[in-house]
C-alpha cells in the first residue's frame, strides 16, 4: 500500500533518505595477450586494444591482478604497465567500479577482499613466457607528422585528399598504409594515404595508419581489427585522425569557408586544453566578440559575449565539455564570422 492510504489514529516522522547504488565493472574486450618477457623489452598492450562498454558507478579504477586474485597494480589505464619485469606466469587485467568508502583495493591484497559497493568487470588474460620464446620481433612502425587533424566536409561530391602527411623513423622488411574506423577495423590499404578520396565515406572519424613488418603478417585485410587480428612481426605508428562531417549540415559551409581561409583574426591557447581556454583576437579594433563552441553535428554547447576587447586575450570556461573534437566560432558586433578553429579537448 501506499502511506497516503493509512486510515485512522496516526502521524509519520520526518523520512531519512537511503540511496540505492549498484555499480557496474562493465565488460572487456581483447586478448588474451602473450609476451616473451625478461628480455629487457618493454611488454605493452597496445593502446586501445582493449575496450570497456557498460560500466557505471561513481569512481572507476583498473586493476592487475595475478590468476589468484592477489592485487598486482592499480594503473592509471592497462598500457602502461610493462610486463617484461613481472617473470613467467600469468596475470589478469579487471576493471574496477566503485562508490566512495571502498576497502582493501591495495597491492598485496586480494580481489576477494574489497569491502564496499563495487563491481568487477571480466578478466583478461597476459600471458608471460621465459626461455624459448619466439625470435625477438625488432620493427618500429615509425612517427606520421601532418598538418594536425584533418576536417572535410563529405557526401558533397568534391575531392577530399589529405596532404602533408609525412612517415619518419620506420622500420622494417615491409611497410603498408591502413585507414581504420575509430574502432580498428580496417577500411583500406592504401599505396599512400593522398590517393584516399574520403568524400564516399559518409559522416564518422577514421585514422591513418602506418603498418611496418617483417616476413609474412597475416590479418590485414579489409573489416579485420587492426588491434586484433593483425599476426606476425608488425608495428603500427601513431595515427592521424580524419574528421568526416555531413555536407548536408548548415554549419559545413561555415567549416570550408573559415578553417581553409588565410585569415588569422584570433588564436585559442592552450590546445589541447582542459579547464580553460584563452582567445587572442588580433584585430585591435574589435571591441566586442561573441564566441560559441560547437560540437562536430554543429551543436551549440558555448554561447558567451565578450566586452572591451580591443586585442586582449578573452578566457572561456570549457571544463564542462567532455573530451573530443569541437569548433571554436568568433564574430563581431556586427555578426560577421572572424574565423572557425578546431579545439581539442583532452
Amino acid at each position: 500500500n501506499n502511506a497516503s492510504e493509512l486510515e485512522g489514529v496516526y502521524d509519520l516522522s520526518n523520512p531519512i533518505e537511503v540511496v540505492r547504488n549498484q555499480p557496474e565493472g562493465g565488460t572487456l574486450e581483447g586478448g588474451p595477450f602473450e609476451f616473451c618477457v625478461g628480455n629487457g623489452v618493454a611488454d605493452n598492450i597496445p593502446e586501445g586494444a582493449i575496450t570497456l562498454t557498460g560500466n557505471s558507478g561513481s569512481n572507476s579504477q583498473w586493476v592487475v591482478t595475478d590468476d589468484q586474485g592477489n592485487i598486482l597494480g592499480l594503473p592509471p589505464n592497462p598500457y602502461v604497465v610493462d610486463f617484461d619485469g613481472a617473470g613467467p606466469g600469468t596475470c589478469l587485467v579487471w576493471h574496477l567500479s566503485f562508490e566512495d568508502g571502498l576497502q582493501g583495493a591495495e597491492v598485496g591484497n586480494n580481489a576477494s577482499e574489497l569491502e564496499g559497493c563495487y563491481s568487477l568487470s571480466n578478466p583478461i588474460e597476459v600471458i608471460r613466457n621465459e626461455g624459448d620464446c619466439e625470435e625477438e620481433c625488432d620493427v618500429d612502425g615509425g612517427q606520421i607528422t601532418s598538418n594536425g587533424y584533418y576536417v572535410f566536409c563529405v557526401g558533397d561530391g568534391q575531392p577530399d585528399n589529405v596532404s602533408s602527411v609525412q612517415l619518419q623513423g620506420n622500420s622494417g622488411e615491409n611497410s603498408q598504409w591502413v585507414i581504420t574506423d575509430d574502432q580498428g577495423t580496417i577500411l583500406g590499404l592504401p599505396p599512400s594515404p593522398d590517393v584516399v578520396d574520403f568524400d564516399g565515406a559518409g559522416p564518422g572519424v577514421c585514422l591513418i595508419w602506418n603498418l611496418s613488418f617483417d616476413g609474412e603478417l597475416s590479418g590485414a585485410v579489409e573489416g579485420n581489427n587492426a588491434f586484433q587480428d593483425l599476426e606476425g612481426c608488425y608495428d603500427l605508428s601513431n595515427p592521424v585522425a580524419v574528421i568526416r562531417v555531413d555536407s548536408a549540415s548548415n554549419f559545413c559551409e561555415t567549416i570550408s569557408m573559415s578553417l581553409n581561409g588565410t585569415q588569422n583574426a584570433f588564436d585559442i591557447y592552450p590546445n589541447p586544453a582542459r579547464n580553460s581556454l584563452n582567445i587572442q583576437i588580433s584585430d585591435t579594433s574589435i571591441k566586442e566578440v561573441n564566441v560559441s563552441v560547437t560540437t562536430l553535428s554543429n551543436q551549440r554547447l558555448i554561447d558567451q559575449s565578450f566586452q572591451n576587447v580591443r586585442g586582449l586575450p578573452v578566457q572561456l570556461d570549457v571544463s564542462r565539455l567532455r573530451p573530443g573534437l569541437y569548433f571554436v566560432e568568433v564574430r563581431d558586433t556586427q555578426g560577421n564570422l572572424q574565423r572557425v578553429k578546431r579545439l581539442l579537448i583532452e
